[in-house]
């Protein structure tokens, strides 16, 4: 979310990997650049650092992230 870090997302991220989803959570500089910004430059290649080629991919956010996630689909061909 706006202002947030990844910290906020840690219990959440400790309980899905417990239920054993593999986690990726993402800190991004939410207030330093406009949203596709945010989305191509940051959170997709984290994305692909952290995931790989695994598929389905899901995605679990909070306000911005949302939108950030939004974003990220409308880049994908």
């Amino acid at each position: 979310g706006l202002a947030r870090s990844d910290a906020s997302m840690r219990r959440l991220e400790q309980e899905l990997a417990a239920a054993g989803y593999r986690v990726c959570n993402i800190a991004y500089p939410s207030r330093e650049h406009p949203i596709a910004v945010l989305a191509g430059e940051h959170v997709l290649p984290a994305i692909e650092s952290c995931a790989g080629q695994a598929r389905p991919l899901h995605f679990v956010t909070h306000s911005l992230g949302g939108i950030v996630v939004r974003q990220l689909a409308a880049l994908q061909p």
